[in-house]
């Protein structure tokens, strides 16, 4: 599946549950770099301890989110699935790269997805609820990994939405999960991958 239709950010496979149900599982391989800065380097534990904090921000806000309500009343829910690495080499659909900036605040990296290069670029203290707004970034950045576009432009037709993932909150809305109910939509008659229930069923 592509980001804005420019190149392959993830994988998607649909289960269906022992009620019914089914889960959408978006599955990202992801291979991370850590960048020392100006205000201070990494050490080595901080940098798992980063890439736990940012999955758990990431699952928080995104993972289990309804993708849509079939006409029989059965649900889609979105799963996510990590396999991540740090440094090294993989096949990965995102290299994602953390500057360290401390806490100095106005030391601004710029945290940014580029899709068509499949980086992701992140900061220290993307995994922590921004100061000026209710928002942590790292959940803001994976929307954007996701293929959906910011919505706090003037141009948006979501900017008085401020409360939105994709705005300046944390709210994921219906609109954000179209794409993946499209998707469901031309799957579930057929091509039900029922191996998947290892990691739908009982969690």
């Amino acid at each position: 599946m592509s980001a804005n239709g420019t190149r392959n950010a993830y994988d998607l496979a649909l289960g269906q549950l022992d009620d019914g149900n089914f889960g959408l599982e978006a599955k990202m391989k992801l291979q991370w770099y850590f960048l020392d800065g100006p205000a201070g380097y990494w050490k080595p534990d901080e940098k798992q301890t980063f890439v736990d904090d940012w999955e758990r921000e990431v699952r928080a806000a995104w993972d289990g989110q309804l993708v849509m309500t079939l006409a029989d009343g059965r649900t889609v829910t979105l799963k996510l699935d990590f396999e991540q690495q740090i440094g090294g080499f993989m096949s990965d659909h995102w290299e994602m790269s953390v500057r360290y900036r401390g806490m100095k605040e106005g030391d601004v990296v710029g945290s940014a997805v580029t899709p068509g290069m499949g980086n992701v670029k992140l900061d220290n203290l993307d995994v922590m609820m921004r100061t000026d707004i209710s928002q942590v970034p790292a959940a803001h950045e994976f929307g954007h990994m996701l293929g959906l576009d910011d919505e706090y432009p003037d141009d948006s037709p979501h900017k008085a939405d401020g409360a939105s993932i994709m705005n300046s909150g944390m709210g994921v809305r219906p609109r954000h999960m179209e794409h993946f109910a499209e998707w469901a939509e031309k799957h579930i008659p057929g091509q039900i991958f029922t191996g998947l229930k290892k990691w739908l069923g009982g969690l």
